[in-house]
């Protein structure tokens, strides 16, 4: 084929890595999903940190990111609707 760049072995393995890299962050959201129902309407950071098995600096990556949607209510909480969409949609 022309234009088409073939993968070293190291090349392959590393994409291989990252793609099960990926299913198992996939797996884990799930698993957090289906143990976290969300129920509430807002949530903290840490809560959402906890449910995402993630760093709060992490969540707020995501919120700076415009991935979570917020309101200020003495500190920032994260819509519980927000986080679903976002728990739908998988989590990267």
């Amino acid at each position: 084929m022309k234009g088409v760049a073939k993968m070293t072995k190291k090349e392959e393995e590393r994409l291989l890595n990252k793609i099960n890299q990926i299913e198992k962050s996939i797996a884990k959201l799930q698993l957090a999903f289906e143990n976290n129902k969300i129920e509430k309407a807002f949530y903290t950071v840490r809560e959402v940190s906890e449910m995402l098995h993630r760093t709060p600096r992490a969540v707020y990556n995501m919120i700076e990111r415009g991935e979570l949607d917020t309101v200020k209510l003495g500190g920032i909480k994260i819509k519980g609707e927000s986080l679903k969409e976002k728990l739908k949609g998988g989590v990267e």
